[in-house]
């Protein structure tokens, strides 16, 4: 079997099993789906036999699309702010 470096293993009946797991940030809905970023596990620094292993990847995925997108989710933010005043109104 194929491997690299950063493959994840698991053992079925005693063969080594090689494969790549993630985290996907995206936006759902009734419009067309959109995938913010994603983030693979690092198999050097995550251990897909330590529970915390997909909370890891999930933190590194937040911190960087935060990050990327920081001026956006700002924008949103006053955007709602906005129509919560508005619907106040009425």
């Amino acid at each position: 079997m194929k491997s690299c470096e950063k493959c994840l293993t698991t053992f079925v009946k005693g063969q080594p099993h090689y494969y790549h797991s993630g985290a996907i940030m995206s936006l759902v809905g009734d419009a067309p789906n959109l995938v913010l970023d994603f983030e693979m596990y690092n198999s050097k620094i995550d251990s897909s036999r330590k529970d915390e292993g997909e909370l890891n990847v999930a933190k590194r995925l937040l911190l960087r699309v935060v990050g990327d997108y920081n001026e956006a989710i700002a924008l949103l933010k006053r955007c709602v702010a906005i129509v919560i005043q508005l619907l106040r109104l009425f």
